[in-house]
């Protein structure tokens, strides 16, 4: 019995001889996309690992042991600079299924219709078998799920509770594995490449994470520039006094009311002043004599 029987029928265990070496075997297909995904895209493409699987591998392969032993499943994933997200791969060994997915944060605005608009919004390629998961804040466990079809025609079947927020969206497509060994048409190398590449193609390449829009200036009424005017033109107590009021020194030292004209003195009709002969004192003499 092979490793893919013993897994299909459920009587592989972990300490089967062969399971180590197909582990590694998954792990290096994983690789091997990689390096052909990067080539196509000009970017870094590596597979994922985690800071405890890079340190020890032998962790990571004890990890897919145990999952082919109890769950029939291989799972890695790989990164894709700029992605959403890591690109998740499970091949399902007794169902004859790998499927894609990759998760994606919900915008942190907006009602839940609303966001789930935005995420349908990016998925004008992808095809109407794909399965879209929503998740709400603090909820636990799985949430809703739908295939995209349906939920193009009627976004309100990922909302359970219109009053609960969305937390995070995951967008997973399956396809069947091939069963033939090496390279070529059905084969399981060449499936779960194909898978890979239709699943970035069609939905992961045209995803963009939310981002919050920048803050808008507010508008200032203007303002003219002009000086008010003085609406009154009555003199102040800071106004200077004028030159009528500054009493007259007399030729004889004696002092007179600003009231009181200076009789000695006329004006012609040029307005110069000239003595006055009536004003003037007995005794004086006449200026014409």
């Amino acid at each position: 019995m092979t490793t893919r029987e013993a897994v299909a029928s459920g009587t592989l265990r972990p300490g089967y001889k062969c399971a180590p070496e197909v582990a590694a075997r998954f792990d290096a297909l994983l690789t091997y996309v990689s390096l052909q995904l990067g080539r196509k895209l000009g970017e870094d493409v590596t597979p994922a690992l985690s800071r405890k699987e890079l340190a020890d591998p032998a962790l990571r392969s004890q990890s897919l042991v145990q999952s082919m032993s109890t769950q029939g499943t291989l799972q890695g994933a790989i990164n894709i600079q700029n992605a959403v997200g890591p690109l998740v791969v499970t091949t399902d060994l007794r169902a004859g299924v790998v499927t894609c997915h990759v998760d994606i944060a919900a915008p942190r605005d907006g009602r839940a219709t609303t966001r789930v608009n935005w995420l349908l919004r990016q998925l004008r390629h992808a095809p109407d078998s794909t399965r879209v998961e929503a998740f709400v804040m603090h909820g636990r466990g799985a949430g809703t799920a739908e295939l995209l079809r349906a939920v193009r025609d009627q976004p309100a079947l990922l909302i359970e509770d219109p009053k609960k927020d969305l937390r995070s969206f995951r967008i997973a497509l399956g396809s069947p594995i091939g069963s033939k060994r090496g390279r070529g048409r059905g084969s399981f190398i060449d499936s779960v490449e194909n898978a890979i590449n239709t699943f970035y193609g069609d939905i992961v390449q045209d995803l963009r994470a939310w981002t919050a829009a920048p803050p808008r200036l507010r508008e200032v009424p203007e303002t003219s520039d002009e000086r008010p005017s003085l609406t009154s033109t009555a003199l102040s107590s800071q106004d200077g006094a004028e030159a009528d009021e500054i009493p007259q020194q007399p030729e004889d030292g004696h002092l007179l009311p600003p009231d009181v004209p200076d009789e000695r003195w006329d004006t012609d009709s040029a307005g110069r002043p000239s003595p006055s002969l009536a004003g003037s004192r007995p005794g004086t003499p006449d200026p014409s004599i």
